[in-house]
């Protein structure tokens, strides 16, 4: 191409990276350099004759361009026509334009990757104005490219732009020319609507020869400031929880406890931080540690129960969630660790409040049984010794009978007197209560118990002087007193010291005592404790039911601590026992206090003869009990009405012109009870004496207590004991008319 005599050296033209190509009027090329062979991978001589289409892609958009994929990457080339030849052919000249092409395209997608990017993208110039804003810019902020290309720094961060804005471009005026600086910078932006939000700032900050470049890579907050606030609190949370909480690494080494693990254990985060999981639990030691974390790795979570061992040495129970955690590639256990210990107490403590009220539901079950039996008993009873005793007047001349009926009559007596104990068991036992003062009544008893113990026993009162009041039936108490003195008495073969005491007591809701089914409140205790041989836990648990006793055959009945339970429990109060083998007993009445004056004993009066020609109305549900209390009274010369029902005898009185001069009716009746039959015949005769028969109240304690100075017959009696009350009801009501 040389000898054309236009003066181009194509080799040199080749190192500029222009190529002249000569092509023929078919467009076939028909002359080109080697280099340019070359760039297209082939010979001079295969290249010559070949269309452009068999080497380069012609762009139908872009005729004045060719592309060639060659061993190097793209090449594209510019043509530019030279001249026009004589065989119709052309000459052109072809500019390899691919770095040039490759800026364009680079530039390009930088500008795509800007404009598009999650990001917002801000440059500014030094006043702060907005050269250019991206599409994410707009968007986090709700304002339209036009309108926030018309906006300041001041517009969206008003606080960074008057406090910190001018300071930064002073610094960046100090830049060296070519340097750049970078700034991270936290803060928040408001948008069009007012709404403020955190940011991220990055800022990318040249000086060039041509001046500054700023630009500024926003990034909304919103989402990892939310995140980060959860994770503080939840870090919170875990250091501040209830619960300890440990985490370990795979080898059992711990890295991190919370507050309640120091308080839990005892260690400091300093002492905790050289120390492995099998340091506190010595249930996991340090040749288990490998085994347990392949069990924990599989099973993910595990929960379960071990011990712990505190810095002093002290173990308690505790519950372990563990949790197995993988985050990039490093392995650690979570632990979260309750202590058992209140949780152990508690379970124990309802284990033990469900055997009492277990213990509670049997002696109420086999009261109920044993109240069922001693009533019917007695009322039997009753008959016996009734019939016994006529039979005797009737037959005063036949000795040999009179031996017999007296050997029932004192089988019968002695019958009554375990069916009592058994009402008193059972709290169906008729009461006359009224306000006492303790310590009298122990003095006046301490008579009937100084008889009944041994010389070898040493008796003291310990009473405090101020004692409270309580109220009660004194025959009761007189009673409780005397059985657990013979219990003492016979629990000291050897002889001992026997104890009564009295003090006042004052029960707290959380009180622990032996008291502690107890209301809170102020209550007498009255103890009663021995030097005895003691029992163990089994006579304890059964020691108040009715027939359990641990003396031989024929020295008791078993019914001593029963009356004893029955008799305080039907007042109201409770009993607490506590025994060690070998050293003693005690036994302690808690009695509710009475805020009253001690009341006096009614007086017994002289003896009365029996009143013939009156009219005694007997109420009585059991028909033989009946006809024996109605004949008991014919014989004593009364005239006697007997109805079948406590209503039929509210009938009877109601009837005008009817004589009544005295009612002896039973307590507890199928239809209507003693209490409100007097009621309702008060209704109509307000001076009718009512004189009561019971061996067996209510089952309601409410009416097992009788109307106040009330007359009571105990059932079984004799007909000596009915001719006394029911002459003494009748005198009573002459003196008081």
């Amino acid at each position: 191409m040389a000898g054309d005599g236009r003066g181009l050296d194509p080799a040199g033209l080749a190192l500029a990276g222009v190529y002249v190509v000569r092509l023929d009027a078919a467009g076939c090329i028909a002359e080109a350099g080697r280099d340019l062979a070359a760039l297209v991978g082939t010979s001079q001589e295969a290249l010559l004759g070949g269309r452009l289409e068999d080497h380069f892609f012609l762009d139908p958009l872009h005729r004045d361009e060719l592309q060639l994929k060659s061993a190097g990457g793209v090449r594209t080339f510019a043509r530019r026509p030279a001249a026009v030849l004589d065989d119709g052919g052309v000459e052109e000249v072809w500019v390899d334009i691919s770095l040039q092409r490759a800026r364009e395209d680079a530039l390009d997608a930088f500008k795509v990757g800007m404009e598009h990017a999650p990001d917002g993208v801000f440059w500014l110039d030094r006043k702060g104005r907005f050269t250019y804003v991206n599409e994410q810019a707009c968007t986090s902020l709700g304002y339209a490219r036009e309108e926030l290309e018309g906006l300041t720094l001041a517009d969206i961060d008003p606080e960074y732009a008057r406090n910190s804005l001018d300071q930064d471009w002073e610094e960046y005026d100090r830049l060296p020319v070519g340097s750049m600086k970078t700034l991270r910078v936290e803060t928040t932006h408001q948008r069009k609507d007012g709404s403020i939000f955190p940011v991220e700032v990055m800022v990318r900050h040249r000086r060039g020869e041509a001046g500054h470049f700023h630009a500024a890579f926003v990034r909304d907050a919103s989402a990892w400031r939310q995140a980060e606030r959860r994770m503080h609190l939840l870090d919170a949370a875990i250091e501040k929880g209830h619960h300890a909480t440990y985490w370990a690494y795979p080898d059992g080494r711990l890295f991190h406890v919370n507050e309640a693990a120091c308080r839990m254990l005892g260690y400091t985060r300093a002492e905790y931080s050289e120390m492995y999981i099998y340091d506190v639990d010595p249930e996991y030691p340090e040749g288990r540690w490998g085994d347990y974390w392949e069990v924990l790795r599989e099973a993910k979570t595990l929960t379960f129960e071990t011990t712990h061992r505190r810095k002093d040495g002290t173990e308690f129970p505790v519950e372990v969630m563990a949790h197995y955690i993988s985050f990039e590639g490093e392995e650690v256990c979570f632990g979260i660790v309750r202590d058992l210990s209140d949780e152990r107490r508690g379970k124990e403590a309802l284990a033990q409040l469900e055997a009492r009220l277990q213990q509670a539901q049997k002696m109420e079950a086999i009261g109920r049984l044993a109240g069922g039996v001693a009533h019917d008993f007695n009322n039997m009873l009753g008959v016996i010794i009734g019939y016994c005793e006529m039979l005797k007047e009737d037959l005063q001349d036949r000795d040999d009978v009179i031996d017999s009926l007296q050997e029932i009559e004192r089988a019968a007596q002695r019958s009554r007197d375990t069916t009592r104990q058994l009402l008193a068991f059972s709290r169906r036992q008729a009461i006359e209560p009224r306000v006492l003062d303790p310590n009298r009544q122990i003095r006046e008893a301490e008579k009937a118990i100084r008889p009944l113990i041994r010389e070898d026993i040493r008796f003291t009162l310990g009473l405090e002087p101020d004692v409270w009041r309580i109220r009660m039936d004194p025959t009761q108490l007189d009673q409780i007193l005397v059985n657990l003195a013979v219990n003492a008495r016979d629990a000291m073969p050897d002889g001992g010291a026997l104890w009564i005491e009295t003090r006042n007591h004052v029960l707290q809701d959380d009180e622990g005592t032996s008291s502690r089914d107890l209301m809170a409140g102020d209550y007498v205790c009255i103890s009663v404790r021995d030097e005895g041989v003691g029992m163990d836990e089994e006579v304890l648990a059964n020691a108040f039911e009715p027939f359990f006793t641990t003396k031989g055959s024929g020295r008791g009945t078993g019914l001593g601590l029963a009356t004893v339970y029955g008799v305080v429990r039907q007042n109201g109060g409770r009993v607490g026992l506590t025994s060690r083998v070998g050293g003693g007993t005690r036994v302690d009445l808690f009695l509710p206090r009475v805020l009253a004056a001690e009341e006096a004993p009614a007086s017994a009066g002289p003896a009365v003869q029996a009143l013939p020609g009156k009219v005694v109305l007997v109420v009585e549900d059991e028909p033989s009990l009946r006809r024996m209390t109605a004949q008991m009274l014919r014989e004593l010369g009364y005239v006697v009405r007997s109805p079948e029902s406590a209503g039929e005898a509210l009938l009877l009185c109601q009837q005008p012109g009817e004589k009544v001069d005295l009612v002896v009716s039973d307590v507890i009746m199928p239809d209507l009870h003693g209490p409100n039959l007097e009621q309702a015949i008060h209704a109509l005769r307000p001076e009718l004496p009512f004189l009561f028969m019971s061996g067996y109240p209510a089952e309601d304690p409410h009416t097992t207590i009788l109307p106040a100075g009330a007359q009571l017959l105990q059932k079984p009696f004799s007909k000596r004991e009915l001719a006394k009350e029911v002459a003494q009801a009748l005198v009573g009501r002459q003196g008081a008319t």
